[in-house]
């Protein structure tokens, strides 16, 4: 068996453009890099390449108006990188990505896939579990730089959870979007607080503040003048800058002035909750503070200082057992509650390294039980300042919450009504559609026989013959191009029907998923179906993701 080698699919829509991020080359600089850190290695690109790439694919790479992506594309061109702009709303359209699978099924064992994320991979349903059969029969291994993923059960069912439930938020909220019931940039105004040199106007979107250029000249002494945060720090404080912080007036802090340098927002890139906008494009009253490549050179100086690099992988150890993100467990009036772990550094470091001389896989959320993770309102502003609650308390919850997902036929035509996108409206549009081609390829068909009927017996000198078969090809490629249509009218049906069969075996057992899953896991879980948990002195509030509350009942008494 050869070593293992891995394949790099990169995807970027052909729709939507405006809310994807990544770009091609962004998505392969992380792909890169993650390779990089965990010493995989990249497949070369076979000497027949010609399915994947074009002679004008490659004209237009090595011509690239961005010189920092023309170096990669150029340093990376003898690995099997294989990049598609294209739509995957509908099954069975992707030709390089089904000459990809097949190749690597082939390989058995010898080559593996790579991708950005998930969603780079598929978007319908029916792929997705195609995809999911693939990795279960051991066809495939994929790997992730932005969704950690195993080759196990548990994470098996992880995929098919984000597969599933990712598709119906996304085409909900789209459909959402459509009827004007919220605007296509509404979800990525700006959140409750301000960023550093920005407010927050009327319509909720950041616009540069009176101490924008002052944020600006930090950003320049860290970069160009490489002074340390404290010299800058003493600036800002010399300057007398303040920021208000929940209605408090506050100077600026080493862990704040950290947080503002590493922080994507200030070249245009907003994250939340696992997603992301480019705000230069999404926002007209924008303006970034640095350009990326400024962003990119801060990025390498906080890399290459090993120190922070080790406590950044200590807090990100640290971060991935809570079973929530930052953010998601909020108190009624508006102040979060932050997940700690008591006596962290002193009880389970030793306590893993000794468990692992037993087992070398354990990791640190393996350890952990559910009554050690606390959840805690720190704030003293807050009418709930000091309380605290466990995580094994908030879990029954939860799980209450989670079995309300059950899925008949009956719910299902609710919740399409819901949404708008019923099975029956859909089929009743692509019959519409369907009709209107056949007739059109029925009038083509009888237009062609009538010309070839016409032009039967006649002598044809070269320059005839050369414009009658031109004819011919006009009216087949017609044909071909109709029937193509009609044929994929056909499997959108099926896909309409294969999709909630797929919904609805994974609804049903979305409590047993869910207690098998590791804390990972449930955070990802979290994030997938709920936008957040809310406490008040008496109830819980958990508020679904928006486009899935239709599957939910909103609030329930805590007992």
């Amino acid at each position: 068996m050869k070593s293992t080698e891995y394949v790099i699919y990169l995807r970027k829509s052909s729709e939507d453009k405006k809310k994807q991020v990544q770009s091609l080359w962004d998505q392969l600089r992380a792909c890169l890099d993650y390779a990089k850190q965990h010493n995989l290695n990249i497949k070369k690109r076979p000497l027949d390449f010609s399915m994947y790439e074009t002679d004008k694919d490659i004209l237009e790479q090595w011509n690239l108006k961005d010189e920092r992506d023309k170096k990669l594309f150029r340093d990376n061109d003898h690995l099997f990188i294989v990049k598609e702009s294209y739509s995957w709303k509908d099954s069975g359209t992707r030709k390089k990505w089904w000459a990809l699978t097949k190749y690597l099924i082939s390989m058995d064992w010898a080559v593996w896939l790579m991708s950005y994320s998930p969603d780079r991979q598929s978007r319908n349903l029916v792929e997705a579990w195609e995809l999911i059969e693939m990795v279960e029969k051991v066809w495939m291994e994929l790997r992730y730089p932005t969704f950690h993923f195993e080759n196990n059960a548990s994470w098996k069912m992880m995929l098919g959870i984000w597969f599933v439930l990712s598709k119906q938020y996304v085409d909900n909220l789209k459909e959402t979007s459509t009827r004007g019931s919220k605007s296509a940039h509404g979800k990525w105004t700006a959140l409750w607080y301000h960023k550093h040199g920005y407010e927050i106007n009327d319509n909720k979107y950041h616009e540069p503040w009176q101490h924008f250029d002052l944020i600006r000249k930090a950003f320049e002494m860290k970069i160009y003048e490489n002074k340390t945060n404290v010299q800058i720090i003493r600036y800002l404080n010399a300057k007398k800058y303040t920021y208000k912080h929940w209605d408090e007036l506050k100077s600026i802090s080493n862990n704040t002035i950290k947080t503002i340098f590493e922080d994507s927002f200030y070249y245009g890139i907003f994250s939340y909750g696992g997603e992301s906008i480019d705000l230069r494009e999404y926002n007209p009253h924008f303006k970034p503070i640095i350009t990326e490549q400024e962003y990119n050179k801060l990025t390498a100086m906080y890399q290459a200082n090993k120190s922070n690099k080790e406590l950044k992988e200590r807090k990100k150890e640290y971060e991935e057992i809570l079973p929530f993100s930052r953010r998601f467990i909020k108190t009624w009036d508006n102040y979060s509650i932050s997940g700690y772990i008591p006596s962290f550094k002193e009880r389970f470091p030793d306590r893993l390294k000794k468990m692992q001389e037993k087992n070398p896989k354990l990791q640190m959320i393996d350890i952990i039980k559910d009554h050690q993770i606390i959840f805690k309102v720190w704030c003293k502003k807050s009418n709930l300042a000091g309380y605290e609650v466990s995580y094994e308390k908030l879990k029954p919850y939860i799980l209450k919450e989670l079995k309300k997902l059950k899925l008949n036929e009956e719910h299902y035509e609710m919740y399409a009504t819901y949404i708008q996108t019923s099975y029956k409206q859909q089929k009743e549009e692509n019959n519409k559609t369907r009709q209107t081609l056949q007739i059109q390829r029925n009038n083509i068909d009888k237009e062609m026989c009538e010309f070839i009927e016409k032009c039967l017996g006649k002598e044809r000198n070269s320059n005839e013959e050369e414009v009658y078969q031109k004819k011919l090809r006009y009216y087949q490629s017609t044909l071909d191009w109709l029937d193509s249509d009609i044929n994929a009218l056909n499997t959108k049906d099926r896909d309409i029907v294969f999709e909630f069969q797929i919904l609805s075996e994974f609804l049903k057992k979305a409590e047993h998923y869910y207690l098998k899953a590791s804390y990972v896991q449930k955070r990802k879980i979290h994030e997938i179906l709920f936008s957040n948990i809310i406490i008040t002195p008496k109830n819980i509030s958990i508020k679904p993701r928006e486009g899935l509350e239709g599957l939910f009942n909103l609030k329930w008494q805590a007992h």
